[in-house]
């Protein structure tokens, strides 16, 4: 953890909006979807229907996914490029609600996780402390880690008093072709995809 910001102002508001503020995530759920789906075997290219359909559950509610339906085909990747809704939820009832919740899980996300028809759109409460770590596990090659917050203490000559290191050298949550893959596969987003304004704001090439 290199920095750690939990509000405006400590004096005024001791609520810490990295671990205690519980949210849906939305959209930044969506990977997990994807991850799970490349690591079984889904090829970036395979396409799936963006028109509209609703989801019945046996023994439960009617799901209706919103967003999409142009009708064509569209691939994985630009499926997560252009946060698809109706891709993301084809792709979650093809691999099924509890893979996608299973590999959140094994990514670092702690929080129970609701194994419901909508689950890759992201709506059971978690914290930006789980999700940023989440996000590392694809970093690292689809090793997760259990966030370190102090790598070490130095007296005032610089000596170190201690060295903290991970309790272990991280647990496989997805195998590096898959984290590579899905990587690459959410370079889209900022390419050409629901966050592509980002080049123009901050000047980004196409691979920074």
């Amino acid at each position: 953890v290199r920095a750690w910001v939990g509000g405006k102002n400590f004096v005024e508001d001791k609520f810490d909006h990295v671990m205690q503020a519980q949210r849906q995530p939305g959209s930044t759920f969506k990977p997990f979807a994807y991850a799970a789906a490349i690591d079984n075997g889904f090829s970036p290219y395979y396409a799936l229907s963006d028109s509209t359909f609703c989801w019945r559950v046996p023994g439960s509610t009617t799901w209706c996914p919103r967003g999409g339906g142009s009708g064509g085909m569209k691939s994985l990747r630009r499926g997560l490029a252009t946060s698809n809704n109706t891709i993301t939820a084809r792709l979650t009832r093809e691999i099924g609600p509890a893979r996608v919740a299973l590999y959140a899980q094994r990514m670092g996300v702690q929080s129970p996780i609701d194994a419901v028809p909508s689950v890759a759109l992201g709506p059971s409460d978690v914290n930006l402390l789980e999700m940023t770590a989440s996000y590392a596990t694809l970093a690292s090659g689809g090793i997760y880690r259990p966030p370190t917050f102090v790598a070490k203490i130095t007296d005032r000559f610089g000596n170190t008093v201690a060295a903290f290191f991970p309790e272990d050298s991280g647990q496989e949550a997805l195998s590096a072709s898959s984290a590579y893959t899905v990587v690459d596969m959410m370079r889209g987003v900022v390419d050409y995809g629901t966050g592509r304004r980002i080049n123009v704001k901050f000047g980004l090439g196409e691979y920074d």
